[in-house]
């Protein structure tokens, strides 16, 4: 546990599917990012799909889902909370990319939750707690103690801390500019409750120069925490951040970071089953938590491409090789 960096490698969790996922993740040390930062992934997706045809409609959350028949057609009827109040969509086809406390708030009058079998799947997977820090400095602090990428474990409520690049070193960065972000603290299941606990007990936030995104304030408190556990970790004393941002991932719509099976369940049987629970209705479910790669965006895009291809009908884009793993 000491040495993982994860207490939930260890936590009472199915152990089948958590011997494989120990043999399969960790297997390559070279760490790799996307060149426009992993946001870019999304983005693209978002963009493709606007691009094709398709559009966003944000702010919006969904309440309940329905179901009814039109022309003797199976529908979807969808209604969500908006900006400006309450409406209702009909669709072919729904897909449900969430993940279980998402599935859990929606109004128990949606008629899936009358299936006892899709309550049960649902119910297969334990939301894991999660908390992530990043911190931004004005200089590359981690640099002169020979670390420029990777990750440093620790025993200490930090548990692991994550170094980022430099902005002049990036591609397409800013000569000159010596500000790097460090992720100082990546802590889950009990630990997560440490780093909240201090968020919450002391909510002055932290004087961030710039601007901090609504939800990701981080305390001043949580900030002197983490700023003692780095110095204790390195050996030297670490100067203070200018920026900082704390993620709670535990919170809802999510409810957790990433999710792993339940003791005694059959991941395999349930992972197709839940990708179309109830028999007839064009109600498709995906995303990691129902993977066979969970904590991994690999358990998104595989779950998503087994609905696109099972279920509605469409083939395998030619930049996928065919021999593609995407799991039960």
């Amino acid at each position: 546990i000491d040495g993982s960096g994860y207490l939930s490698d260890y936590a009472h969790v199915n152990a089948a599917d958590d011997v494989q996922r120990m043999y399969v993740g960790y297997v390559d040390p070279n760490y790799r990012t996307l060149v426009d930062g992993y946001q870019a992934l999304p983005l693209t997706l978002a963009r493709k799909f606007t691009e094709a045809g398709g559009h966003l409609e944000k702010n919006a959350r969904l309440s309940r889902v329905d179901r009814t028949r039109d022309d003797g057609r199976d529908l979807m009827v969808l209604h969500f909370q908006g900006a400006e109040g309450p409406y209702t969509v009909r669709a072919r086809h729904v897909v449900l990319a969430m993940p279980w406390r998402s599935l859990d708030l929606l109004d128990k009058s949606s008629f899936m939750f009358a299936d006892k079998g899709f309550v049960e799947d649902m119910g297969s997977v334990i939301p894991i707690p999660a908390v992530k820090m990043h911190l931004a400095y004005e200089t590359n602090w981690w640099g002169k103690l020979g670390l420029s990428s990777g990750r440093s474990l620790a025993d200490l409520p930090l548990r692991q801390c994550l170094y980022f690049g430099t902005e002049k070193d990036a591609i397409g960065g800013e000569a000159g500019n010596n500000r790097s972000l460090l992720k100082a603290t990546y802590a889950d299941m009990g630990l997560a409750g440490y780093w909240k606990r201090i968020q919450t007990r002391s909510p002055e936030p932290y004087p961030s120069r710039g601007d901090v995104p609504a939800g990701l304030e981080c305390s001043a408190a949580a900030v002197a925490a983490i700023q003692s556990q780095l110095s204790l970790v390195h050996g030297v004393p670490v100067p203070g951040p200018y920026w900082a941002v704390f993620q709670d991932w535990s919170r809802d719509p999510f409810g957790g970071g990433w999710h792993f099976w339940k003791v005694g369940r059959k991941s395999w049987e349930v992972m197709p089953r839940i990708r179309r629970p109830i028999a007839g209705a064009p109600l498709y479910i995906c995303g990691e938590a129902y993977s066979d790669a969970q904590g991994w965006v690999e358990g998104a895009l595989r779950t998503a491409e087994h609905v696109l291809r099972d279920q509605l009908g469409l083939t395998r884009p030619a930049w996928m090789p065919a021999d593609a793993v995407l799991g039960p």
